[in-house]
């Protein structure tokens, strides 16, 4: 493995991180300030990991990250609502990206989907 993406990998563990323990707080009922805020936070983090990927030439990873950002900056608008299944769904796609990342670290090829 090449330690140059040590803090690239650290970093994008990081964001995993936050956005489970984000998405864990969109399961209970909250404030509409709260869910707000911590729907802006998976915006950021998924632009983010979008950007990082992009920039280290995933490009399958970073479009995947691209579509759940589409869909927290559709939440953020306003435009999707924050219901049960949706957050089981989001949850879903931000572990098939860890699991990707993953695969990446091992140096496994990027999926075409």
């Amino acid at each position: 493995m090449d330690t140059s993406f040590d803090d690239v990998w650290a970093e994008c563990e990081d964001l995993f991180a936050q956005a489970r323990q984000t998405l864990a707080t969109l399961k209970e009922p909250q404030p509409a300030h709260v869910v707000q805020a911590s729907v802006n936070a998976l915006f950021r983090t998924t632009h983010t990991l979008k950007g990082m990927a992009g920039m280290l030439g995933f490009l399958s990873f970073s479009r995947a990250a691209h579509r759940l950002e589409d869909i927290f900056d559709l939440m953020r608008k306003g435009r999707l609502r924050s219901t049960d299944s949706l957050v089981e769904t989001l949850e879903a796609g931000v572990l098939a990206l860890e699991s990707g990342l993953a695969d990446l670290r091992r140096a496994r090829p990027e999926p075409e989907d």
